[in-house]
């Protein structure tokens, strides 16, 4: 065989090995692979919720009827001219379902691209080419808090959602957010909570609020047709998913078994401490008696108490809904509470988890990147003393992204605290990692602090630094920064 003909072999073996690796990697990322046309896709593999209804629909048959919303035609527009939806609502007031329909009717033909998760997505990000090139791409987002990048966890970002703009053509987004998370993310005050706010505030142009009830009279006159018989108080969604079963059944299980409360509530507090995946049942476990110290006081802990507990909050209520979700796969023993029991918490108590030993028990055992998330969770409910010691954490763990991006957030949360000493140190080890982003933006913070206390001389230095660091954005701003020092 000549050697051209080997070399051609050769570069044919590499080309054909890169293109299986990048069709497995494309495969453990996505719901779907190879990418379906949205009307391909079955929605409740996207988060749509299995109601009591839909359950008459498993197996092949097509999917229950939808009832048509008065915001379609609004949702419809968006989806026409905004590159990013958003669709907001009260848990079950059939955001996904909707989102889901309308995406459908309007972009039926365009490619659906669906993450697994916030790793997922920003794996995704580092594909070359990325999937669905060169075609009508639509990312489905569901739950969109839990993809958001935050403090150092990757996901969407500024930067994701530029690529995805530039690209020939445009990736439109569409993506639904509960009113209970929006809220607390965009009300996240200080630096710490500006990035998602200011990603949260791009979808604006193309933002809709659900509502939770039908009361427009051609809903009405659908559901009568197509759930005849049927008895609705609020929102179809929201009585087909059981919601108000479910916290009647919480709100009474407390008393009456507080064991079975208590795991859910601990698997809520879990989820409301930024804590994403499912929740083992060790970790139930072990969180079970702070909660029956609090509903059962007189009776410690017995034996027996967690698979109990167990049958009972995963005991399905109208059909299909249960307080806690068990994982599909019965070996990998993980739980999740409900979407409407974890609002009604949220309602109920506030920013504050229901018993805040939960914060502690997390910090000592998530990953690195979980700890990020607890630390945003912690600082957007008012926890500063939580947030401290999970930035701390990042900071020391050594990761080449995250450490720097926690030892910078953790000087900003210390110069907020007015802990100038420690908010120096944070800089400093944050401009000392050398990263690219987060040292010279360190560096301005540490310039402007030095400055405030009267230490010219150290701002200066720290401004160039800033400087020296080539930066697009953040050298010019220690420039700006530099000679506004040498004016005073």
């Amino acid at each position: 065989m000549r050697e051209d003909e080997r070399a051609a072999r050769e570069q044919d073996r590499v080309a054909a090995e890169r293109q299986a690796a990048w069709e497995q990697r494309c495969q453990s990322l996505l719901i779907y692979w190879p990418l379906p046309k949205v009307t391909d896709a079955n929605p409740y593999h996207l988060g749509v919720f299995n109601s009591r209804r839909a359950e008459d629909y498993r197996g092949d048959r097509s999917r229950p009827p939808y009832v048509p919303r008065a915001a379609d035609e609004e949702l419809g527009s968006l989806l026409r001219s905004q590159p990013l939806v958003l669709v907001k609502g009260q848990s079950r007031a059939g955001k996904s379902r909707t989102a889901f329909e309308v995406a459908a009717r309007e972009l039926g033909g365009w490619r659906l691209l669906a993450p697994t998760d916030r790793a997922a997505l920003a794996g995704l990000a580092e594909l070359n080419p990325p999937p669905g090139q060169g075609e009508r791409v639509l990312v489905w987002l569901d739950d969109l808090d839990g993809y958001l990048a935050v403090d150092g966890a990757r996901g969407l970002d500024a930067s994701l959602l530029g690529r995805w703009a530039a690209a020939d053509p445009p990736v439109k987004v569409l993506a639904t957010i509960r009113l209970e998370q929006y809220g607390r993310l965009i009300e996240t005050p200080g630096e710490l909570g500006r990035a998602v706010r200011e990603l949260l505030n791009r979808f604006d142009p193309g933002a809709i609020t659900l509502p939770t009830t039908f009361h427009d009279p051609a809903e009405q006159a659908a559901i009568a047709k197509l759930y005849p018989g049927e008895q609705v108080s609020g929102g179809l969604a929201e009585y087909l998913a059981a919601a108000h079963e479910l916290v009647d059944r919480l709100e009474i299980g407390q008393a009456s078994v507080p064991e079975g409360a208590g795991l859910v509530l601990a698997a809520v507090d879990c989820r409301r401490a930024g804590l994403d995946r499912p929740i083992a049942k060790a970790d139930l476990a072990a969180l079970l008696p702070l909660y029956l110290k609090q509903l059962r006081p007189r009776l410690p802990m017995q034996e027996g108490d967690v698979d109990q507990a167990l049958r009972w909050a995963t005991q399905p209520v109208g059909r299909t809904a249960a307080l806690l979700i068990a994982d599909p796969d019965p070996l990998a023993g993980t739980f999740r509470a409900a979407d409407p029991v974890i609002d009604y918490v949220e309602r109920r108590d506030g920013r504050k988890l229901a018993h805040p030993a939960v914060w502690e028990y997390l910090l000592g055992r998530v990953s690195v990147e979980e700890a990020v998330q607890v630390a945003f969770a912690a600082y957007s409910r008012d926890e500063p003393r939580v947030t401290m010691i999970a930035l701390q954490r990042v900071a020391h763990s050594g990761q080449p992204e995250m450490a720097p991006m926690a030892a910078y957030n953790l000087g900003v949360l210390l110069q907020e605290q007015g802990d100038v000493t420690g908010a120096q140190v944070a800089y400093r080890q944050a401009i000392d990692s050398g990263h690219p982003d987060q040292a010279p933006r360190a560096a301005i913070n540490l310039g402007n602090l030095l400055a405030e206390q009267g230490d010219v001389a150290g701002a200066r230095a720290a401004f160039q630094q800033a400087i020296d660091s080539g930066h697009s954005d953040q050298a010019s701003a220690a420039l700006r920064a530099l000679q506004q020092l040498g004016q005073q």
